[in-house]
């Protein structure tokens, strides 16, 4: 009966093994194991706990990989859990102790949304108008486009929405737009028609914040990674972690922002017609419209007074 036990335990732990060796999690721990294993190999330490675990007995060894899954599925959790607070670091919102240092990063941005501004400017000038861009040399058209669909487009329409880091203005870009075109803060009007979703669209947009949050989770395990150079100065390799996964954030971040606003274009219509207002007469009308909307959904009806307008 024990050994069966056993055996079943053992079968249960290899599934969860082969699932768990694909985390990053998985990655730490045992890479970890492996640099101190070979650090006391080449400095002739002893692996007394490698040949301790062989002389255990079938019941302990199960029980001891139980506890290794155990930490591993921890720490993974508290990583998951702390998936919010890492990508809000990254977008650039600090404590005030690196208030210096997040107003240099700021000034380098806002240097930047005045190069490419002034640039776009010029180059929107000399373009003639139309589609084909007829007065642009071939260079030029290629750095139009460059601008607008990845440099311009990502930084907030106003200077003093500037974030500190390219990351935190992808997404800060991606909250304004919704106001910038229909007057609807997307703060306060997103989780209201979220529930208006269809299942398709939420699901499209939680695979894609799941890999947000997961390129974020990968972005710290490899600043942790670093601890191991306490075995081998190998492990400063991890650094590139980081960095890949920053640049996949990136990309990532602004596959989310377009998802964002394409629920904004497609559905926007039916937060007027869930709450029973009237749908703005037209594109024109449709600004003011809605402010109105969010200024409803914030403050509430006024009773004899309307809708609350922002100032």
């Amino acid at each position: 009966m024990t050994s069966k036990l056993i055996e079943t335990l053992g079968e249960k732990l290899g599934e969860q093994w082969i699932a768990l060796s694909v985390t990053p999690a998985f990655i730490f721990w045992t890479g970890g194991l492996f640099l101190w294993i070979q650090n006391q190999i080449t400095n002739g330490g002893p692996l007394e706990p490698v040949e301790q675990f062989a002389q255990l007995a079938a019941h302990e060894q199960v029980a001891l990989v139980l506890c290794i899954v155990l930490v591993i599925t921890a720490s993974a959790a508290i990583v998951k859990g702390l998936g919010l607070f890492i990508l809000r670091g990254l977008e650039g919102y600090w404590p005030g102790i690196l208030r210096s240092l997040e107003n240099a990063f700021r000034s380098r941005k806002e240097k930047r949304w005045e190069e490419w501004h002034k640039r776009y400017q010029e180059l929107s000038g000399k373009s003639n108008g139309g589609q084909l861009r007829s007065g642009l040399t071939d260079a030029e058209n290629d750095e139009y486009d460059q601008l607008v669909q990845d440099k311009v487009r990502w930084m907030p329409a106003k200077k003093e929405q500037i974030m500190p880091t390219f990351l935190g203005n992808i997404l800060r870009t991606a909250e304004r737009r919704p106001e910038v075109k229909y007057g609807l803060d997307a703060i306060i009007c997103w989780p209201r028609l979220w529930l208006l979703l269809p299942s398709d669209a939420r699901n499209e947009l939680i695979a894609s914040r799941e890999r947000l949050d997961a390129l974020a989770g990968l972005w710290l395990w490899g600043i942790l990674f670093l601890v191991w150079t306490i075995y081998t100065p190998w492990a400063l390799l991890s650094v590139l972690i980081p960095i890949i996964a920053y640049y996949y954030m990136l990309q990532s971040a602004k596959r989310y922002g377009e998802l964002i606003e394409a629920a904004f274009d497609v559905y926007r219509t039916s937060l007027y017609t869930s709450l029973r207002l009237p749908l703005p007469n037209n594109p024109g009308d449709e600004f003011e419209k809605g402010q109105q909307l969010t200024n409803y959904l914030w403050y509430g009806p006024v009773q004899d007074a309307g809708l609350v307008y922002k100032s």
